[in-house]
């Protein structure tokens, strides 16, 4: 047995508080989410810790692991998510009831940190409303349970504890190095990336390694003691203003959750029940607190959501404390009812499930439900029929208003010389369809750009009877985009090979990838930091000038063949489903504050970028567009937009119409 330390658990109830804080919204803790980098700490100490003793004695066995694991982290979690399940459907309208269920399935499959990696901002205020938000942790320490004892015991098979803790080593130093890497590149998506965050559980896996040798043990204790109280107290501090003074604007995983995990590495290694804060982590208070962590982590997130969302707005005070308050008691009952029975034996009585082969067959049955039920509510819109059913008249049309927005036609071929190409790359039979357009009707209109400027062209195809107008759009692609997909410059090799083609060419990209806040998020992650209601800081915010020059540059380089139209970014709504669904149809929408200016913004830069460029002219697309708020959003009868950026086929005819006679002129 490996022998009990009260203040890891102590430690833990350290971790859980300011978590719960944190999502409580209690200001005082906006650092909070720090408490789950120290829980990755005390994860991989104690079950390397786990992993080494069993090696060490020759009874090491991925069955006996997997089952240990099972144990500790499956019935709690099953609970939680049993649930939630009818709450979710009594509370959530379909939109949102969709994502859970998928949510739900991937939590399942311990996949949830992947699923959120490109839809969800941890920080943003939408973020709150996800009932297993925090699941994604949990998923990021299976994943390493997964990868990392194998590899462990291959290293110890193939040199010993010596060439385990190397491997251990390389790979904190190699995961850290990418976590650096990948903050200044996405830092949205790096947070919940298992291998960003692998470094922090390996942090506590070396601390395993330096304590199973007895000959550092033994150097550890033999330190002044006042040395090691020093030490201890340094990590706690550590610890603490991480906590106190970290917000949402501290990027993680990077250089900033050393402060944490250097915290508890501190702690582990020199604080012990022989030092003074030692017996502070060890006091009983603490330690039962810690004991039920795990418990408390999953009960609160659920929690608090479920109350956000049935009150609409964020909770009074008074309630928020209720809540913390019955997250605890929740916690204890579940660590006494469901996670103690399952992991130990009672007095004189055997555990839950006590056979391996039950156990894992009892697992194995509840994921295939948790996934049987992702499916289902995936595939019945999120039980829309169901839910329909008993929707008022409102409920009823916003939902169908929405339904009809998502059904766009991606890309059209209307005719011969109308048409959108999507292969990756301009071949010669590309070539000569365009020469053979420009024979018949004279030269054409070409639209280049992403997503947004498809929906242009798609729009003009529409409205106008232009017979030759080409699409060269592709999500995702604007001049100065590195991916090989998105090169532009075999179209302007074209153009300047036949220069007679086109009379003019337009390009539109999405205005959210040339805007970017400190953290450096952006595109959609900058936008869903903002709640639906909240004032845009748009003077804080930075146009991404970079990035606009680079679209300048290239588009002066095409002008030398033929004239250009520059179409300044389009206003985009970023009013997510579940928000237009809980408001209805005939809500009065709006902009918010500090919207129009932004664009502005961007729009000002463009048109700076382009004086000097003679055949390049700028049109300011929101200007000719005289956006009408709720009118050009959404009402009973239709939506002009899907997807929160883009535009439904409704919404690409009025606003082509609009564009039309100022983007085709002759």
């Amino acid at each position: 047995m490996i022998a009990y330390r009260p203040e890891i658990d102590g430690l833990r109830a350290i971790a859980i508080l300011p978590v719960v804080f944190f999502h409580a919204g209690f200001t005082l803790f906006q650092g909070g989410f720090v408490g789950v980098d120290v829980f990755f700490v005390i994860s991989g100490y104690l079950i390397t810790s786990i992993i080494l003793r069993d090696l060490e004695q020759g009874q090491f066995t991925f069955r006996q692991f997997f089952e240990r694991r099972a144990r500790r982290i499956l019935p709690a979690l099953f609970l939680v998510m049993a649930v939630c399940i009818p709450v979710a459907y009594w509370l959530l309208l379909p939109p949102a009831f969709k994502d859970f269920a998928e949510t739900a399935a991937a939590v399942a499959l311990f996949l949830s940190n992947i699923l959120f990696i490109d839809r969800l901002d941890y920080f943003a205020p939408a973020a709150e409303f996800n009932p297993l938000l925090h699941t994604w942790s949990l998923a990021v320490e299976e994943q390493f349970y997964l990868i990392f004892p194998p590899i462990v015991l291959l290293a110890w098979r193939l040199g010993g504890k010596r060439a385990a803790f190397w491997t251990s080593l390389v790979l904190l130093l190699c995961s850290f190095a990418l976590s650096e890497a990948a903050w200044r590149i996405k830092p949205a998506q790096s947070f919940f990336f298992f291998p960003t965050r692998a470094w922090e559980l390996l942090a506590g896996a070396l601390c395993a390694f330096a304590l199973s040798s007895t000959a550092i043990r033994t150097r550890l204790h033999a330190l002044p003691r006042m040395l090691r109280e020093a030490v201890g107290i340094a990590g706690f501090g550590a610890i603490l203003a991480a906590i106190f003074l970290y917000d949402k604007s501290v990027l993680f995983p990077s250089y900033a959750t050393l402060l944490p995990v250097c915290g508890v590495v501190a702690l582990i290694l020199f604080c012990d029940k022989g030092t003074v804060l030692g017996r502070v982590l060890g006091w009983h208070g603490l330690v039962a607190v810690g004991l039920v962590s795990y418990s408390a982590y999953l009960w609160h997130q659920p929690l608090f959501a479920f109350t956000r969302i049935y009150l609409g707005a964020e909770p009074a005070l008074h309630v928020m404390l209720l809540l913390c308050a019955l997250v605890f008691v929740l916690a204890a009952l579940s660590w006494f009812l469901v996670e103690r029975p399952f992991r130990h034996h009672g007095q004189g009585r055997a555990r839950f499930l006590p056979q391996r082969k039950a156990l894992f067959a009892a697992v194995l049955s509840c994921m295939a439900g948790f996934v049987a039920f992702g499916v289902w509510g995936l595939q019945t819109e999120g039980r829309a029929a169901l839910w329909l059913a008993q929707a008022s008249d409102e409920d009823r049309r916003t939902f169908e208003v929405l339904q009809d927005a998502d059904m766009i036609a991606r890309y059209s071929d209307p005719t011969e010389c109308r048409f959108v190409y999507r292969a990756p790359e301009l071949d010669t039979a590309l070539a000569a369809r365009l020469a053979a357009c420009r024979d018949q009707y004279g030269p054409g209109v070409a639209v280049l750009g992403d997503s947004h400027a498809l929906d242009l062209v798609e729009g003009l195809f529409a409205v106008s009877d232009t017979p030759f107008l080409f699409g060269l759009s592709r999500a995702g692609c604007r001049p100065g985009t590195p991916e090989d997909s998105c090169n532009l410059d075999p179209f302007r090799a074209l153009v300047a090979q036949d220069p007679g083609l086109f009379r003019h060419v337009i390009l539109e990209s999405a205005g959210q990838h040339m805007v970017a806040d400190a953290a450096g998020r952006s595109a959609e992650r900058l936008f869903r930091t903002f709640g639906p209601e909240m004032p845009i800081p748009f003077m804080e915010l930075v146009v991404k000038t970079e990035l606009i020059g680079a679209i300048g540059r290239y588009l002066e380089s095409l002008s030398v063949h033929v004239p250009v139209i520059w179409l300044t970014p389009r206003i985009e709504m970023h009013l997510p489903d579940s928000y237009v669904m809980v408001k209805g149809c005939r809500h009065d929408f709006a902009l918010r504050p500090g919207q129009s200016e932004l664009f502005d913004r961007m729009t000002q830069e463009i048109a700076r970028r382009a004086q000097a460029m003679a055949r390049v002219s700028v049109v300011d697309q929101m200007a000719v567009i005289d956006l009408q708020m709720p009118d050009d959003f959404l009402n009973c009868q239709r939506s002009l937009w899907t997807d929160e950026d883009h535009l439904s086929a409704a919404g690409r005819e009025a606003f082509a119409a609009r564009l039309a006679p100022v983007l085709l002129a002759e």
